[in-house]
């Protein structure tokens, strides 16, 4: 373009000059008149001066399109979004290769930016959607990011982004975790215990600090609810050492008779049979409680979801649980009815059914005054079987009734150490009844009796 411009620059000045030349000639061998010398003089001048503002046209263009190629470099190099399309050059154009290179070089960039675009979508989803609260904090203690869960476990809102955790945060144990990690600039890990909607909470929380982008550092705190894992570690915990005392009842008692026989109370008969009844009685018991813990395992071990289905005629089902506890219903004169229906039949695992009907028909046997009554009901529609037992017992205060299915829970054990059981009667009942979609609830009263009502889905 350089040589381009010097040569039209060149080829006008000889023109002017030429022509200048020729009319000096013409004014002197023909007799011009003077002021046709002026015209020529004029024409040249604005000859002269239509070729600078064409200079000046071509030069602005020239800078217009320099600018061009400027600004988008400048967007290419700050990353900026804003696309106006590709620069359009004939191909005989002095810019044409530029502009080509240029736009192959925004094509590359919105490539680039549309990947990073997807990237932080996928980002910002997985953030949000963990399954565990995350917040990011900055060295100088602002909260730059934090994921739904964490608002949740927090009580925060999204408003207080950008604000100083120690203004926001309001459980001391965690402001202590944060401002440690912020100090030692290193991993730290603390159970805190917090209360969310009036319900205790703990959570495993795990704080890094790290380096994000050379000289940039964040702190990221984890969140995990380990409410439920902790509170089963509890009953596990609370199971084994209930399991461990009321097997090591009876065989201390088992043990100390056999003990003292052996020393020589054999000797007295009436002793000895007193004795020998102690130890069969504990021995009994012991063996109750085994098997309630068998049964309980099963239930637990057992899946979700009971396939084996056996059609079950309820009336005699329950004629057949009855009649397995005939001998402790004579001893206390109890009287049993059996209300249910003979029409009443389903599919159903009918282990256990079976198992339901066992513990609840025992409770109301053991808890029963003498010559008391039992009553077992059932109604059945298309999609529920209700079953509910009754009987004239001693009761469940409203206290008691909180906990009555807890396992190895008993009812006033001072007023009842007399009565055989284990505590794990209705236990299993309410596991049995949880694992099959069902529901249970006990109605009772001190003094008056007791029933318990167990709805199973169909």
């Amino acid at each position: 373009m350089k040589y381009v411009q010097r040569f039209i620059i060149t080829t006008i000045l000889a023109t002017m000059i030429v022509t200048a030349y020729l009319i000096v000639i013409n004014a002197f061998f023909y007799h011009i008149q003077i002021h046709s010398l002026k015209l020529a003089f004029g024409v040249v001048s604005m000859i002269g001066a239509v070729t600078a503002l064409i200079m000046a046209w071509r030069r602005y263009l020239w800078d217009k399109q320099l600018n061009m190629f400027i600004e988008r470099l400048e967007r290419i190099q700050t990353n900026n979004r804003f696309d106006s399309g590709n620069i359009l050059l004939p191909p005989k154009h002095s810019l044409h290769h530029l502009a080509t290179a240029v736009n192959k070089l925004q094509a590359w960039q919105r490539a680039q930016i549309e990947v990073t675009t997807q990237n932080e979508s996928a980002l910002n989803t997985l953030w949000n959607n963990m399954p565990i609260g995350a917040i990011e904090i900055a060295p100088d203690r602002r909260i730059l990011r934090i994921n739904l869960q964490a608002l949740q476990m927090l009580d925060m809102t999204q408003t207080n982004l950008g604000q100083h955790y120690d203004d926001v945060i309001v459980n001391h144990q965690l402001m202590m975790l944060l401002e440690k990690t912020l100090t030692d600039k290193k991993h730290a890990q603390d159970m805190i215990t917090l209360q969310h909607e009036g319900v205790k909470h703990i959570l495993d929380t795990t704080t890094e600090y790290y380096e994000t982008s050379a000289g940039h550092f964040v702190l990221l705190a984890l969140f995990y609810d380990v409410t439920e894992l902790v509170n089963l570690q509890l009953t596990q915990n609370q199971f084994i050492a209930n399991a461990s005392h009321e097997l090591k009842t009876p065989l201390t008692s088992i043990i100390g008779f056999t003990d003292t026989l052996l020393q020589g109370a054999a000797d007295d008969e009436q002793v000895r049979a007193q004795f020998l009844q102690i130890i069969a009685d504990e021995a009994r018991r012991l063996l109750a409680l085994t098997q309630d813990i068998l049964a309980l395992a099963k239930v637990v071990d057992q899946s979700e979801s009971v396939t084996d289905k056996d059609h079950i005629h309820l009336a005699t089902l329950v004629n057949d649980v009855t009649l397995s506890q005939q001998t402790s219903i004579v001893v206390n004169q109890l009287q049993v009815q059996n209300l249910v229906s003979n029409e009443i039949a389903f599919d159903y695992p009918i282990d256990a059914v079976r198992q339901i009907l066992t513990n609840l028909i025992s409770n109301a046997v053991k808890y029963n005054r003498p010559s008391g009554q039992i009553v077992i009901e059932s109604h059945m529609t298309d999609k529920v079987l209700k079953i509910m037992v009754s009987d004239t017992g001693i009761g469940i205060s409203s206290l008691n009734q909180e906990h009555i299915f807890e396992r190895f829970y008993r009812v006033d054990k001072s007023r009842n150490h007399n009565i055989p059981g284990t505590g794990l009667g209705l236990a299993i009942v309410h596991d049995l009844v949880t694992q099959l979609n069902g529901k249970i609830a006990l109605e009772s009263q001190v003094g008056v009796g007791t029933r318990v009502s167990v709805s199973l889905p169909l």
